[in-house]
């Protein structure tokens, strides 16, 4: 997937500085584009400050978002019920 090529290749690049130009106006601008990267499916808010790395899911929007993810929202709600099912062993 290019996307994830493309962001891994920035990263690589940013890791790659000296440590003193590592600052945060450098880490900020990486994250900031990350965020532009995946936000055609972004069903979740990640990047979103407001939400303090806190990310509840609401049921109703990430079912009428499924198709983003490639899936129908009968697929995806099966998905979820195997997930539940399997932390309810864990």
């Amino acid at each position: 997937m290019a996307v994830l090529r493309d962001t891994l290749t920035a990263l690589d690049e940013i890791l790659a500085l000296p440590p003193g130009l590592l600052a945060g106006d450098v880490t900020r601008r990486f994250a900031s584009e990350v965020g532009r990267r995946i936000a055609p499916r972004n069903l979740a808010g990640l990047s979103d400050p407001s939400r303090n790395r806190l990310y509840p899911v609401d049921l109703a929007p990430l079912l009428a978002g499924a198709s983003l993810l490639g899936l129908s929202a009968e697929d995806l709600r099966q998905k979820i019920d195997r997930l539940r099912g399997e932390a309810n062993l864990a």
